[in-house]
């Protein structure tokens, strides 16, 4: 009978995670009735594990033997063979783990009871349900004797190292991801009409509104001509020689995506909080941060340093300077989003993070992994992830210092898993190490005249700042040139037009 093997269950207490029980009185969350009848309905019509091929796997069923049959239901149908009693009864009476449910006639008991097949996915997602219940709970229990034991045992003598309540909350954390991440469904194949459908949307958008508004925008109304704004989904580098302002121009973006009111997420493995927060402070106030850590300052800069630190006080931009890697960086980001929505992922930059697993004697390969896992983390979590990239030495030994794609360092498969490249390069930033020096031969009116030439190109870039697209898959290549002025982060139009 069906119910002396729901009774068998519910009155044991098995060893696995699957196990229902939790002591005296109490059972773990479970619905063996759902994980039956989703069984027998996919035994007597196999499209009803359509519905549920996406979310639902062996593991979330309370009972191991139902998780074992769906498993070779799952099988067969993924195969393209039917699944039912007859067909599955040879593996079922081979299968040691499954002869104390009375053998394959179970599976015939199973499909017997049926009574509908309309509940399939309901039926699923009540087993899933129980199955992330049960894990919160295990998770819970075994933080709780973590964190209780190692104290304890440490302080009576024993020969056990205590965990420091950092580690105990890394794997607290640890554990809420890995059940959160069974929450999360797959992907199916959509019609192609969706897809039409929302890139009808964004053309109606950006008709009525301007090319601009696309994506979010940069706050650089050139720039986001020139992209379309930052769009979910996209993998952006932003690549330049040191000194170019990179990292400058990300913060500028981000500040100005922030003040829209829009959550932004800063990984910065190449400077501190406090380092991104003094140019923060420079941004908002116009109070250079050399004059900041300097001490010049007079009691009205102080005043404008204030009312800058209350502004960003009220900006959604986050910072983490902790992650090392593309999974760390991805665990952050989702509790990011899930506690106040993210609206663009920054990472500073690209080189300084670690792969998992890849050989460090070979770096290209660890930075193709990188880039692969970075260009996912944008397509799963729907947003515009912004990376900076160092570039090869190679820049500084050509007389034309622009970069190009093949600059990237250690590039591996950056440009072609990245949906937009960009460089910036700032011409002042050459000319000013190239001033002319008066040749032994060479006469003082034509030494003059060299100096001028060249103190006329110094002026003619001063102050400006190159936006190189140089991959955009769905626009052409360009150029934006935009005022800089690095001493306080601010890059905006200033000077419009496209080069």
């Amino acid at each position: 009978m069906m119910t002396e093997r729901n009774d068998q269950i519910r009155g044991g207490a098995p060893s696995n995670s699957n196990g229902t029980s939790m002591g005296p009185g109490r059972e773990m969350p479970h619905n063996l009735e759902a994980e039956q009848g989703l069984l027998g309905a996919i035994m007597v019509n196999n499209r009803a594990y359509d519905p549920v091929s996406d979310f639902l796997r062996p593991e979330h069923f309370a009972d191991p033997v139902n998780g074992r049959i769906f498993e070779m239901c799952a099988k067969a149908i993924e195969r393209g063979q039917t699944a039912n009693p007859v067909t599955l009864k040879r593996t079922f009476d081979q299968d040691e783990a499954l002869k104390d449910t009375g053998g394959a006639a179970y599976l015939v008991r199973l499909a017997a009871a049926v009574v509908t097949l309309t509940n399939a996915a309901d039926y699923g997602r009540e087993i899933r349900d129980c199955y992330i219940r049960r894990q919160i709970i295990l998770a819970g229990q075994s933080m709780a004797a973590t964190a209780s034991d190692t104290w304890w045992k440490a302080r009576r003598g024993n020969d056990i190292e205590e965990m420091d309540a950092d580690k105990l909350l890394a794997h607290a954390t640890q554990y809420l991801d890995e059940i959160q991440a069974h929450g999360i469904t797959k992907g199916e194949y959509v019609s192609a009409v969706s897809g039409v459908d929302v890139a009808m949307e964004r053309a109606e958008t950006i008709w009525r509104e301007g090319a601009e508004a696309a994506g979010a925008s940069t706050g650089i109304t050139d720039l986001d001509r020139r992209i379309g704004g930052l769009m979910p989904g996209r993998f952006y580098i932003l690549g330049g020689r040191p000194a170019m302002g990179k990292t400058a121009l990300a913060l500028r973006i981000a500040r100005n995506l922030a003040r829209q009111g829009k959550t932004v997420g800063i990984v910065s493995r190449e400077m501190p909080a406090d380092e991104l927060g003094a140019r923060l402070l420079a941004m908002e106030s116009g109070i250079t941060q050399e004059r900041q850590e300097a001490g010049d300052l007079e009691q009205s800069d102080f005043d404008k340093l204030v009312a800058a630190r209350m502004d960003i006080a009220g900006w959604p931009l986050h910072i983490d300077c902790r992650s090392t890697t593309v999974p760390e960086i991805r665990r952050r980001a989702v509790r990011l989003r899930r506690k106040h929505g993210l609206s663009l992922l920054v990472i500073d930059y690209l080189q300084l993070l670690r792969g998992v697993g890849a050989s460090v004697e070979n770096r290209v390969q660890e930075i193709s992994q990188i880039s692969m896992a970075l260009k996912a983390l944008a397509t799963d979590l729907e947003i515009p992830v912004l990376a900076l990239s160092q570039l090869s030495r190679a820049v500084e030994q050509r007389d034309d210092k622009r970069p190009r794609l093949a600059d990237l360092r250690e590039s591996g498969s950056l440009e072609q898993d990245a949906d937009v490249v960009m460089f910036a390069y700032r011409a002042e930033y050459y000319l000013a190490k190239e001033e002319p020096m008066q040749r032994s031969n060479e006469t003082s009116a034509s030494f003059v005249t060299r100096q001028g030439a060249w103190s006329d190109q110094i002026e003619a870039n001063r102050n400006l700042m190159d936006i190189i697209i140089d991959k955009h898959r769905s626009r052409g290549t360009s150029t934006v040139r935009l005022y800089s002025n690095l001493a306080v982060g601010v890059i905006d139009n200033g000077i419009r037009g496209f080069v």
